[in-house]
């Protein structure tokens, strides 16, 4: 949210205040009242384990992907799953996430996207977006579609020739987006998303 009232007064969990406190993208939109710091703590545990870990130097750490992308062989992919909670408000964020841009494919669930047309505004340079919304996505379980959040979508590098496919003869109840390529691998790659409302048990038969 642009901006919130958060009362500290009835806290009565370690992390809940952090929960409160973090639901505003700016400092100028959060305004607490009942302010008190003994609020604001911890669960000991955590605490106990953040004391107890070895501190390692930030420049003697290798991020994972970068590793494998130099230690990676002919013929391969680098695919990674993102939940996003919210495509628009974080695209900044995966613009300037290390090791997201060394994906090939990237696939994200929760986008929260909505309409029938995607924002140029979601643009990864050097890759190809192919989404789906929630709201496309049921025929039987409407009062999911109806619901705001969910969505996938997949980023594909520019350079691997894709073949999306939005629509699959017979399923009509579930978000996803389906890719298949020919090369450097021949693969489909499926992000899919199941809402916590969503029965297992129907989910799994769709």
């Amino acid at each position: 949210m642009q901006s919130a009232v958060v009362s500290l007064k009835k806290i009565f969990e370690p992390g809940m205040a952090y929960v409160a406190l973090s639901r505003t993208t700016s400092l100028q939109g959060l305004h607490i009242m009942d302010f008190d710091d003994k609020k604001i703590y911890a669960d000991p545990e955590i605490t106990a384990s953040l004391q107890a870990m070895r501190r390692a130097p930030v420049e003697e750490i290798m991020p994972l992907l970068q590793h494998v992308r130099e230690n990676r062989q002919e013929h391969t992919l680098t695919i990674v799953h993102h939940n996003t909670e919210g495509l628009g408000p974080h695209i900044e964020d995966i613009r300037c996430h290390h090791e997201l841009q060394l994906a090939d494919i990237l696939c994200l669930t929760e986008t929260h996207l909505t309409g029938s047309s995607t924002s140029s505004d979601l643009k990864l340079e050097g890759y190809n977006l192919i989404t789906r919304n929630r709201h496309v996505s049921y025929s039987t379980h409407q009062e999911i579609g109806t619901k705001n959040g969910g969505g996938v979508a997949i980023y594909c590098k520019e350079h691997i020739p894709t073949q999306p496919r939005q629509y699959i003869q017979n399923v009509t109840d579930l978000e996803f987006v389906v890719i298949k390529i020919d090369s450097p691998i021949k693969a489909a790659i499926v992000a899919v998303y199941r809402p916590p409302q969503y029965n297992v048990g129907d989910f799994l038969t769709t």
